[in-house]
């Protein structure tokens, strides 16, 4: 069985849905009443273009990731580790980015225990993913100069909950770097959820390596908690 999963799984775990007025989106919007914009925009790229825009999105995601860490897995959540479990699973694919199907029990495409630490630093163990995330995951950030990924740390979560991207911590130890040895120090990239947004691409290497996967003889594809269209 392959299956698919959507925003529908998660809406019975206690995520508030940002296109109601009783929503996040609601929240947030009173700390900004100058910006005027819809739910989508908040998790579409060209608001990068625009200061207002762009605090108000780093508020948003930790308003958002604050209610996600206070949720539990649904019963769909566990179904799907029961599948796993009895070997019926061939793989999860989901467009959520809340990672409660790590919390029940699949490895997901952002956990540590799939990433290779020795050869090929940086890559994954792509057989020990069961469940793909193919819009990233909301408790993981990423330097938009170098790409560097780490864990959203409470200190991370603060600053944009302040509507201020922190420094990626890999860009200033380099720049620190060489500063010492009194060379010309490099710029400082800053972080942001690792997670994709509207008009930005699922990066070509997961493509490749999951969703062109040939699974022989597939016996059932099972859809649930989305649309079949965009």
């Amino acid at each position: 069985i392959v299956v698919v999963t959507g925003a529908g799984i998660s809406c019975s775990c206690g995520i508030p849905d940002f296109c109601f007025s009783d929503g996040l989106y609601a929240l947030v919007k009173a700390k900004y009443p100058d910006a005027v914009m819809k739910g989508r925009d908040l998790f579409d790229a060209a608001l990068f273009r625009d200061p207002t825009s762009t605090a108000l999105f780093y508020t948003f995601m930790a308003e958002l990731k604050s209610s996600i860490d206070l949720a539990t897995p649904s019963p769909t959540h566990y179904f799907i580790k029961t599948l796993d479990t009895k070997g019926k699973l061939l793989r999860s694919y989901t467009q959520n980015i809340d990672g409660l199907e790590e919390r029940a029990g699949p490895a997901c495409s952002s956990s540590e225990s799939v990433k290779n630490t020795e050869k090929g630093k940086g890559k994954l163990k792509t057989k020990e993913v069961r469940n793909v995330q193919l819009h990233g995951d909301i408790h993981r950030v990423r330097c938009l100069m170098c790409a560097a990924n780490f864990k959203c740390t409470s200190e991370y979560l603060e600053a944009f909950r302040e509507g201020n991207p922190p420094d990626c911590p890999e860009c200033k130890t380099r720049s620190e770097e060489r500063i010492a040895r009194s060379a010309r120090a490099l710029k400082v990239g800053t972080l942001r959820p690792s997670i994709v947004l509207y008009c930005e691409r699922v990066r070509h290497s997961i493509c490749r390596s999951w969703t062109s996967h040939s699974f022989p003889r597939l016996p059932l594809l099972l859809l649930s908690g989305r649309k079949c269209r965009i």
